[in-house]
């Protein structure tokens, strides 16, 4: 019984041995696997990807024209920006000598009368 089986399975292991020593060929999409331009493409396809390619190179030099329109502007505005910072420390500088001179005019003279500023006596 087993060397039937066996004696069955013989020919098959030995045909399998076979395929794998055979050359291997190159499939149908080994040979396809290249790009081709096929005539069956209309001329109406063909405009249509040349406007969408034009289009999208249009669409990215105008947006580099932008971008450099907007650092060119950056630029003309720093030396301005840098003006307005110091005049904001500046005045906070000054509003803090307001706040002080205006504590000391409150602050009462030793010997005045109530109700008058010092110095104005």
């Amino acid at each position: 019984m087993h060397g039937s089986r066996y004696a069955e399975a013989l020919p098959l292991i030995e045909s399998n041995a076979d395929m794998a020593r055979m050359p291997v060929e190159r499939s149908s999409m080994d040979a396809d696997s290249h790009w081709k331009l096929k005539k069956e493409i209309s001329l109406p396809m063909m405009a249509a990807f040349f406007i969408h390619t034009g289009t999208v190179i249009w669409f990215i030099a105008t947006l580099n024209a932008e971008v450099q329109r907007v650092k060119e502007q950056t630029t003309a505005f720093l030396p301005q920006t840098e003006k307005i910072i110091k005049l904001e420390a500046n005045m906070e500088n000054i509003k803090d000598g307001l706040a002080e001179i205006k504590g000391l005019l409150r602050s009462p003279v030793p010997g005045a009368a109530p109700g008058r500023l010092r110095g104005l006596n």
